[in-house]
């Protein structure tokens, strides 16, 4: 329950753990971000790419360089997702 960054996936964790008779805190929806260090990797991702490459070449690349962080926030954020990344492209300098 603790080692997924994911909070849906905590709490789904957090609600068996509790049918099951344990005794655990429940997870923390308040994080100021989810993986350290995400500016900084999407920086790399970004400059490792040509000039004029588009978002979708962005994202393209960042699920291939970075699954565990493309997953983790494709899981947080939902239907938010899209427009998330793309912002973090956009203010990524």
């Amino acid at each position: 329950m603790t080692s997924d960054p994911v909070y849906t996936v905590q709490e789904a964790a957090y609600r068996k753990l509790i049918a099951f008779g344990e005794e655990v805190a429940a997870p923390s929806k308040n994080k100021p971000e989810l993986l350290k260090g995400i500016g900084k990797i999407m920086l790399r991702i970004k400059k490792s790419l040509p000039r004029e490459h588009s978002y979708e070449d962005f994202k393209e690349k960042l699920q291939k360089m970075r699954i565990d962080i493309y997953d983790a926030y494709e899981g947080e954020k939902g239907e938010e997702f899209d427009k998330w990344l793309e912002k973090q492209w956009l203010s990524a300098k």
